[in-house]
């Protein structure tokens, strides 16, 4: 570990320890990841989007989280694929690739069973995990999950296919600029508008986890994404968090989940609940009764059992060829081909 100043050049400082940056090796790709902290669990923190390892200890709040998460578990925080220190990709990775990344960086810990936290788009991968290994995942806590990132007769709360060609281009043109990651403040964080020193670290911080080209094909990867077909498969301990204002799509995974327990948290603004203190105070204390829970349940009897995902080659290009309408239909052919097989 080393000491980090995670204000820098500010008047009120917080210095920490910032666990060394490791890495774990899938054929020439590199994946970088942390290890701090000690419980009687390993708690694997699956970031929602994409990030930086190291520039993530310099902002006070969210090493305020990190620390709850140290005092409870063994936690390990990697850079997805592609993103912060981690190796880039030539082709954005699929939900399956970056799976296999999250157990390649687990076994490389010993780590063989742990609980995942993860929010937003990024519980598409611990749903996804949890449904593949159920005897490596000892429960779920979800914040505000999305099972897809597409508007849905049932899902009609996400972006529109005409949303998403907007945000497409709007990244293509303006990601890395500072105006860009100012609009990303103003919808993801509106109590930090005009907080000079928080967009300095976010402009950082986002420039340092993806970028501009990494950035169109994360997007589209999230775009594409979608495990609404899985949530019935996952059979561990979860924990569903939900902010007041915006509780559907955690409504609709918990309802999904046979094991879930949804709570709504009292207050947050913005997507991050470590930049709320009552919302954080609220999570922290339910994860923590999550963790005491689950640590004192057996691991699961293995079930042998087989998973098939396929995927349409070049689907996010095909479905912007096609439209709404011929897409969809695509996609039942599809699936009424494997229902059959």
């Amino acid at each position: 570990m080393y000491s980090l100043d995670s204000r820098g050049a500010t008047a009120q400082t917080c210095f920490v320890d910032v666990p060394d940056v490791e890495y774990a090796r899938s054929g020439e790709v590199a994946i970088a990841y942390q290890v701090f902290g000690e419980g009687p669990l390993d708690l694997v923190f699956a970031r929602g989007f994409a990030g930086d390892l190291l520039t993530t200890w310099e902002q006070p709040p969210l090493v305020r989280q990190l620390q709850s998460f140290a005092a409870i578990a063994r936690v390990i925080m990697l850079d997805k694929r592609g993103t912060g220190l981690s190796d880039g990709f030539r082709q954005p990775p699929t939900l399956e690739t970056r799976m296999d990344d999250l157990r390649l960086v687990m076994d490389a810990v010993g780590s063989e069973r742990a609980v995942l936290w993860s929010a937003q788009d990024g519980a598409r991968l611990a749903l996804l995990f949890a449904a593949t290994y159920p005897e490596r995942t000892a429960g779920l806590v979800l914040f505000d999950p999305h099972a897809t990132s597409r508007r849905d007769d049932d899902y009609p709360w996400a972006p529109s296919d005409e949303q998403w060609r907007g945000r497409l281009a709007d990244a293509r043109e303006g990601w890395g600029t500072v105006e860009y990651f100012r609009r990303l403040v103003a919808d993801w964080a509106p109590e930090r508008v005009g907080d000079g020193e928080f967009l300095d670290w976010f402009v950082r911080h986002m420039r340092r986890s993806l970028s501009p080209g990494a950035a169109v094909g994360f997007l589209r990867a999230t775009m594409g994404a979608d495990v609404r077909d899985v949530l019935a498969a996952v059979r561990v301990p979860t924990l569903v968090l939900a902010a007041p204002d915006r509780r559907e799509p955690a409504v609709y995974v918990a309802s999904k989940i046979r094991s879930s327990e949804l709570i709504v948290l009292p207050s947050v603004r913005g997507l991050f609940t470590w930049l709320d203190a009552e919302a954080h105070e609220r999570a922290m204390d339910e994860t923590e009764r999550f963790v005491a829970r689950v640590g004192q349940v057996a691991s699961p009897d293995p079930v042998l059992a087989t998973l098939l995902f396929t995927d349409i080659v070049s689907s996010t290009d095909r479905a912007a060829e096609l439209g709404d309408r011929a897409w969809r239909e695509l996609l039942e052919r599809h699936h009424a081909i494997m229902r059959r097989r």
